[in-house]
Parts: C-alpha cells; structure tokens; sequence
C-alpha cells in the first residue's frame, strides 16, 4: 500500500503544480495524472477489497444489496476475462433487493458460478452470461446462467457432492 501513497502524492504534487502554471498545459500531462490519481485510488480500492475477503469472518450477517456485490465482483474480477473471451454478460437487477447474508460468503459463491459459467462457454462462438437479481415480497434471489451445455443427466444426483468437477481441464 505504500507504493500506491508515493504514486498518489506525485500525481496529486504533479496536478498542484499545474494548477499553480508550473508545467505547460499544451502537454496534455494534466489529463494524464489524473487519470493515473484515479487509478491509483481504483487500486487502493481493489486491495482493501482483497483483504476484506480474504481475511473476513464469514458467520456474520448483515443487510446485503445484492447488486452492489454482484457488481463489484464483476468489475473486480470477470469484467476484463469477459471481455478478452468475447463474451456477453447481460445484467437484468431489480430495485435494490436487500439480502440477510454474510457478504463474503455471496462473494465466494459469486466468483465461483462466474467462474463456471466462463469455463462452460469457452468453446462457443455465441458467449453469453445472464446475471439476475429478483425480489418479491420478503424474498430476494440472483441467478447466474450461461449458454453452455449444462449438467448431464448422469452428473444431476451428483450436483452437490464436494469436488465434483465434470471440466476437462486442471
């Protein structure tokens, strides 16, 4: 985290001293430290979210807004892997569906159907990822699907067994 701080006080120096006219603003180096000032605060964000989850106490619950971490799981780990495989994610959220949940443990679930859905698709030309959130009444839910081929019949009493995997690779 100390390397982001130095990258943070020199791009925040650096957009001081042109404020002041101490650089030529014709250098387009204006737009150029703030962009690194607001990735820099991005990748602040990222670790901190990193060691919230790895070192979280999973037993607590809490109110959840479903969306905000299915999107922020997203955009931290899968947007860039979609996007490099070509593949569609399609987001249909309802209005703020609040969950009674450990956060972290949404989290884990999350990477892990994401990741499945990347690793079903792999070979298609049409990649497609549908993630849904829903509510009615007092219940909340979220779906991840994928246009992959799905579970075969002789995997479906297995679905639940720990360690199943049907991929062929690793």
């Amino acid at each position: 985290n100390q390397l982001i701080g130095v990258m943070r006080m020199a791009a925040s120096g650096a957009l001081s001293d042109i404020d002041e006219n101490l650089f030529n603003p014709a250098t387009e180096l204006k737009p150029l430290l703030q962009k690194i000032l607001n990735q820099t605060e991005r990748l602040s964000q990222i670790m901190g979210n990193f060691r919230k989850f790895a070192r979280g106490d999973r037993t607590v619950l809490a109110p959840v807004n479903l969306n905000t971490v299915i999107e922020d799981i997203y955009q931290l780990l899968f947007v860039a892997q979609y996007q490099l495989d070509n593949i569609v994610c399609q987001k249909n959220f309802s209005d703020s569906p609040i969950a009674y949940a450990n956060e972290l443990a949404l989290q884990e679930m999350l990477i892990s159907l994401l990741s499945n859905a990347r690793a079903a698709i792999q070979d298609k030309t049409n990649k497609q990822v549908t993630i849904k959130t829903w509510q009615q009444d007092n219940q909340v839910g979220f779906s991840v699907e994928d246009n992959g081929e799905g579970i075969t019949q002789e995997n479906l009493p297995k679905l639940f067994t720990p360690f199943l995997s049907s991929k062929h690779k690793g």
